[in-house]
């Protein structure tokens, strides 16, 4: 169970998301095969174009050579987070509005999706190719199909219960 809201901090969905900045903090994701779907594979982010421990524009990488941003068309993984609960596991910024997104879950993954297959989907506008990002905070996704992930399976009369927080605030330099 997760959520998808899509976000767009400069507030102008005709305006992509490449220039907004990110940083996820996670030293692996989930492989996928052809069809996006996690294979149970674990793949570190160190030193290739899928790593945000460091904050940087969302488009910086998002064309280079890597494989699953070529299957992908752009960013559409399931990242293992480092930091959760009142640590913050992911941040994103616009440099032009200012605006901060910050991210706190007790969540063990997130899913970051720039926007790739957004091609003139209607809704209150019209929405295109990388005009929002998600950042979704979830479980292990394929895990009932993969027996290394840990369970996702909720069953009758268990009770599942998980906190995630978006904190929004300026960013002002000190003069």
């Amino acid at each position: 169970m997760t959520n998808h809201a899509y976000f767009n901090l400069s507030g102008d969905f005709s305006k992509t998301v490449l220039s907004e900045c990110l940083r996820i903090k996670s030293d692996a994701v989930t492989a996928v095969d052809a069809a996006l779907i996690p294979t149970g594979e674990i793949t570190p982010v160190k030193n290739t174009a899928l790593d945000f421990n460091a904050m940087k524009e969302i488009g910086e990488e998002i064309e280079d050579d890597n494989e699953f941003l070529k299957i992908a068309g752009g960013y559409d993984f399931n990242y293992i987070l480092k930091e959760r609960g009142n640590s913050c596991a992911a941040k994103a910024f616009d440099p032009k509005t200012c605006i901060v997104m910050e991210v706190f879950t007790d969540m063990p993954c997130m899913q970051f999706y720039s926007g790739n297959f957004l091609n003139g989907q209607k809704g209150r506008a019209v929405f295109g190719k990388n005009c929002a990002f998600c950042l979704e905070t979830q479980l292990y996704p394929n895990a009932c199909n993969v027996p290394s992930f840990p369970s996702a399976i909720l069953k009758k009369g268990e009770v599942f219960s998980s906190e995630t927080r978006y904190k929004f605030s300026l960013f002002r330099s000190e003069t």
